[in-house]
């Protein structure tokens, strides 16, 4: 987590993850903020049938209480795939899992 030098400087948000990951919080801010992420992205009437949303190991398990919202949500999910790692960074997010 750096070298503790003060001319080490690294943008803000690189400094909050690493510091998540080390302290374990990675997961529950992450949830925090996907949450508000889902909204934006998908709007009020996927949130509304958005049962849960959490990770593990680094999948996003998105629970629906809707099959007909999953299956269209599974054929997008290269593209949100791609926009919450946007917000989170690279790689974050391996693989969303629709249920």
């Amino acid at each position: 987590m750096g070298t503790g030098n003060i001319n080490d400087t690294r943008p803000i948000g690189e400094l909050l993850r690493e510091m998540f990951e080390v302290y374990s919080l990675k997961n529950k801010m992450g949830e925090v903020e996907l949450s508000k992420l889902w909204k934006e992205l998908l709007g009020s009437a996927t949130v509304k049938h958005t049962k849960n949303i959490f990770f593990r190991d680094d999948v996003l398990i998105v629970e629906l209480d809707s099959a007909v919202l999953r299956s269209e949500l599974f054929l997008t999910k290269e593209k949100i795939l791609k926009t919450v790692n946007a917000k989170f960074g690279s790689g974050t997010v391996k693989d969303i899992i629709f249920r």
